[in-house]
């Protein structure tokens, strides 16, 4: 059970370190958003404008921390009236260089390839017991802290 979960949380802690790699070498540019927001009435529009704006720039915000994002025109419009209910539009171009692509995809294979999560050399338990625990004492005092 004990070993079953471990593995577990390693794949979920390669997978975000994957995840991350990739999305750090994709460029998004030219973002273009024209997006009308109507509620049920002119009250309703009002509230559910400034909750949906609340959300979504702190997303965007959030989300150009871990992806390389250039907007050319973000525009949400409250249609209180229904008038623009036909103008919602999406534009992007998302790009990245094939060579980092190919050199993340190889660095994640030897990640999983080390945890033992592919076939191959099977490096899990070396990498694993190398790595101290986080609450273990130095073993050195003149390095900034005191042995118990």
């Amino acid at each position: 059970m004990v070993q079953t979960v471990t593995r577990l949380l390693t794949m979920v802690q390669d997978a975000a370190g994957i995840l991350r790699m990739a999305l750090s070498v994709l460029r998004v540019r030219k973002i273009r958003l024209v997006l009308p927001l109507r509620g049920t009435d002119a009250a309703d529009t009002a509230l559910f404008y400034g909750r949906f704006c609340g959300w979504f720039y702190g997303a965007v915000a959030t989300a150009q921390n871990f992806v390389d994002m250039e907007f050319e025109q973000i525009e949400l419009i409250p249609d209180f009236a229904g008038e623009n209910k036909y103008r919602t539009s999406f534009y992007c171009k998302i790009g990245a260089t094939p060579f980092i692509i190919l050199v993340v995809a190889l660095k994640a294979l030897r990640i999983l390839q080390e945890d033992g999560l592919l076939p191959g050399k099977k490096g899990a338990s070396a990498r694993r017991t190398a790595q101290k625990p986080a609450g273990a004492a130095r073993a050195n005092p003149d390095m900034g802290g005191k042995q118990k």
